[in-house]
């Protein structure tokens, strides 16, 4: 007599998946909290432990408040960011190793919303996406240790970017679905929008202008625009003007100057290099894509609609005016490309969340090749580079026991040995100390641990 096979009801499935998504939410919070453990405080972090301009510890809230104050008229208008850096500089570092990790998870759970457009609060979760999605956060962000897990790195462009996705959530939800806020929300959304305009030049003006064109979207389209998401476009602006209009930008910028012809020489000669620098994260987008147009080959009945197009395309266009807008800077570190590494990933991840919605046999088993490429390649750079970062952190451990005994014997001037390492990569971040004892970095560490100078070897 055959057996049968009870089917799993809906609810079931939704269960499964809901533990699944649970799960993996769960591996990658553990993940990126060991990584900022054996992550130190380097440079900046030491920085900012003073007051701003001054060889005063902070040690109070008043006293980040004043710190800022001479911050933003005097060197920039990161106030959101910075207020944060000193904020958790006054606290044990254990606290901001487990916010930092959360705020890792809530960057990938926004982007995979984003890319959705739906609340995790309800439907049965694409597990896959969500997979693909810290995957590509993992192997294609340039400079992650600098991005993700160093202290100052961290606000200036994760939290940041969390800020902004979070922000934008409502009026992503809004194309598929229009809905009225209360006033407290309305409030919400405003207060919301200026710390989003006010998060990083390169990417906080893009809660301006993807909530301005949801706006001009729904109009076209002869939907009404609610108050609330006026409201936070008012608030963006607000925020984006006091980041740019910041005095102290001028302060520094009076130290750098070209012409109009100059800036736009540097941006055509530099933008194609720079988004160059995306290598990794390029490859594996175009992996991705073959599949998409897999998929779109092996199942003409179902295309993607103009929405996801147009969605896909801002994501795009985006991240090639957040790259713009700092090649034409005096001044573009590698970390400065995390927001458009953010970005090509929600351009790509919504043409992907699109394949899997529909797939067939062979986009099936197409998927699973990629996954199990990509997973490999995750698996084999953290077995590569999970050893060094230890190792980084146990000889920065050691460094600063020889400071510490160097002071505690009555030394004024210490000598260190650098850290040395079997291999460099973007998960370790660079050990900055000096042989030059008057450089920045030298300065600040010697100041900090009441020294006359330190020095590598």
């Amino acid at each position: 007599m055959p057996v049968k096979v009870k089917k799993m009801s809906r609810f079931e499935k939704l269960n499964r998946s809901n533990v699944i998504f649970i799960a993996i939410n769960i591996f990658a919070f553990s993940a990126i909290l060991f990584m900022t453990y054996v992550t130190p405080l380097l440079a900046d972090d030491f920085n900012y432990k003073f007051m701003f301009g001054s060889t005063q510890r902070v040690s109070s809230i008043s006293d980040i408040f004043v710190s800022q104050y001479h911050h933003y008229f005097e060197w920039g208008g990161r106030s959101v960011a910075h207020t944060l850096v000193q904020l958790f500089l006054s606290l044990d570092k254990w606290i901001f190793n487990l916010c930092n990790s959360l705020v890792f998870v809530f960057l990938g759970v926004f982007i995979y919303m984003h890319i959705n457009g739906k609340s995790i609060l309800r439907d049965k979760k694409n597990n896959i996406l969500m997979i693909v999605i810290y995957m590509l956060m993992w192997l294609g962000i340039p400079a992650f240790s600098d991005c993700v897990l160093w202290l100052t790195g961290s606000f200036n462009y994760m939290w940041m970017m969390m800020i902004i996705l979070g922000f934008l959530l409502p009026y992503r939800f809004l194309l598929t679905k229009n809905f009225e806020y209360n006033i407290p929300l309305v409030i919400l959304i405003f207060a919301l929008g200026i710390l989003a305009g006010w998060t990083n030049e390169n990417t906080g003006i893009f809660s301006v202008l993807g909530a301005v064109a949801v706006a001009i979207y729904l109009l076209k389209n002869n939907q009404r625009v609610p108050k609330w998401s006026i409201a936070g476009i008012i608030g963006s602006c607000i925020g984006y003007a006091l980041l740019v209009f910041a005095p102290g930008n001028y302060v520094r910028a009076s130290n750098f100057n070209l012409s109009l012809l100059e800036k736009i020489e540097k941006f055509l000669i530099e933008l194609p290099n720079k988004f160059s620098e995306l290598g990794n994260l390029t490859i594996y987008c175009l992996i991705i894509m073959i599949f998409v147009c897999i998929a779109l080959v092996s199942n003409e009945s179902k295309r993607p609609g103009m929405l996801q197009i147009k969605m896909c395309i801002f994501w795009f266009v985006a991240a090639i005016f957040s790259i713009g807008a700092m090649v034409i800077s005096p001044y573009f570190p590698e970390r400065a490309m995390f927001g458009a590494a953010i970005m090509v990933i929600i351009s790509v991840g919504i043409m992907l969340n699109y394949a899997l919605d529909n797939m067939n046999k062979l986009s099936e088993i197409t998927i699973l090749v990629v996954v199990l490429i990509i997973g490999v390649m995750s698996v084999s750079v953290a077995l590569d580079n999970v050893p060094q970062m230890i190792k980084f952190n146990s000889n920065v451990k050691a460094r600063t026991q020889i400071i510490i005994d160097a002071k505690n014997a009555g030394k004024m001037d210490v000598d260190v040995n650098s850290v040395n390492l079997d291999k460099r990569s973007k998960y370790i971040p660079e050990s900055v100390l000096s042989s030059d004892p008057e450089f920045w970095v030298n300065k600040v560490m010697a100041s900090y641990y009441e020294l006359n100078s330190i020095k590598v070897n």
